[in-house]
């Protein structure tokens, strides 16, 4: 039994809902929080609520680099795990970026721009390290921003919001689709 009500929420291309209201680093609510500290030359000062830790040291800090041995779980664990979160949310890509089959090439930049919000790699980062030739390999994870949309169920909202393109039940959406025109392709 399915409460239609309640469904309409859920279904595919609806708006993430927010525990937390949003913040963001612009007047226009948009730019993430950090942006600023990531770009060259900055002459102007960065309030400090705006200063955000980064997220690779956040990472390694919180997981760690040690190899975990585990007879028990194999690697099927994870490959059913992805395919079961790829089946209840996939936000889609900001369309300017290549990965949206825009023009943007977030994979080879460390810049910000409207589409990438790379991570920065610090001095002493593995990822980062140098090759035999002594060059360094990079200096930033690549990273592209997801589509932001200023709408909500309300109407016209004051700040980015992110959309879910499947419906968020375990359904097999990966497998038969997530919209009747999806369903009938396949």
């Amino acid at each position: 039994y399915i409460n239609i009500q309640i469904y309409a929420h859920f279904e595919n291309s609806t708006l993430y809902r927010r525990l937390l209201d949003a913040e963001y680093e612009d007047n226009t609510n948009s730019l993430p929080r950090g942006w600023r500290q990531n770009l060259p030359n900055i002459s102007a000062p960065i309030p400090e609520h705006l200063i955000v830790p980064s997220a690779r040291i956040t990472s390694n800090t919180l997981l760690g680099h040690e190899e975990v041995k585990n007879t028990r779980i194999s690697l099927m664990h994870f490959q059913w795990g992805q395919f079961i979160d790829h089946d209840l949310a996939l936000i889609p890509t900001n369309p300017e970026s290549k990965a949206s089959g825009g023009e943007v090439d977030c994979e080879h930049t460390c810049y910000n721009t409207e589409s990438c919000f790379p991570i920065p790699l610090s001095a002493d980062d593995e990822l980062g390290m140098t090759t035999n030739d002594n060059e360094r390999r990079r200096n930033c994870i690549p990273f592209t921003r997801s589509a932001g949309i200023k709408f909500n169920t309300e109407g016209a909202s004051p700040y980015s919001n992110q959309i879910n393109e499947p419906t968020v039940f375990l359904d097999a959406s990966t497998i038969y689709g997530s919209s009747e025109f999806l369903g009938i392709l396949l």
